[in-house]
């Protein structure tokens, strides 16, 4: 009988959607929750799961209207319950660990087990944006800087002071828990993961949202919201890149 109610449920909803499909241009997010996003037959975590869309897995936005008419909050993160489509089947996810960011994938784009995500933020905006022009090469009196522009509108710098390197992403249109995810998910091994959310700190704005992450592990991540919807990322850190 409940297998019966959620294909019933399933088959309203694929029928309800083909009108919003006619009358809107197609959008896809990408899944950014590491164990995968439940979709139900419902908005709200009491809905029946019709199945877990795997991380990196792509979904078509159906209608972006909040279901409930309120956010919630999960895990430090905020977000409402949308309608979607994956592999033809149609349900709701919590659009909080749904993201426009390029998933990691590439081998430079993961740590090397040692909680430094510098080098693969680096190589995760080189790989997935298009450089404008060359990078611009900062001289000082006791740091040497580089300024790489992307298309898109995001920007990389680097700052090279003897045995430490600064590096600063500011990445446009996006929220400061949406790149947090992206960085968590740059870390190869579970241990790493554990101390990366163990030691977050989050800081809330006047209207409750959250305006800045500090994660104060050896290689210190700074995440901040700055005006006009952009999101800076600092990472402090001693290597540049992994020993072969």
């Amino acid at each position: 009988m409940k297998t019966t109610f959620k294909n019933l449920i399933v088959l309203a909803l694929t029928i309800m959607t083909s009108t919003l499909w006619a009358n809107n241009p197609q959008s896809f997010l990408n899944v950014s929750a590491a164990s995968g996003l439940n979709m139900r037959t419902v908005p709200g975590g009491q809905g029946q799961v019709i199945k877990t869309i795997p991380f990196g897995e792509q979904v078509m936005l159906v209608n972006d209207e909040n279901e409930l008419g309120y956010e919630e909050r999960v895990d430090w993160i905020d977000g409402r319950w949308i309608l979607i489509e994956h592999d033809g089947e149609i349900g709701y996810v919590f659009n909080g660990f749904l993201t426009d960011l390029p998933i990691p994938e590439e081998v430079d784009e993961f740590s090397c087990e040692d909680i430094d995500i510098s080098y693969p933020l680096e190589s995760w905006m080189k790989n997935n944006f298009t450089s404008q022009a060359a990078p611009d090469t900062i001289f000082g009196s006791t740091t040497i800087g580089v300024v790489q522009q992307f298309a898109e509108g995001h920007v990389f710098k680097e700052k090279d002071k003897q045995f430490q390197f600064e590096v600063l992403a500011e990445l446009q249109d996006t929220e400061v828990m949406e790149v947090y995810q992206i960085l968590l998910n740059m870390l190869s091994s579970k241990p790493e993961k554990v101390s990366f959310l163990n030691q977050s700190t989050f800081v809330e704005d006047e209207f409750g949202r959250i305006r800045k992450v500090k994660v104060d592990i050896d290689f210190p991540v700074y995440i901040t919201r700055l005006p006009n919807q952009t999101v800076a990322v600092k990472v402090l850190t001693y290597k540049s890149g992994c020993t072969l």
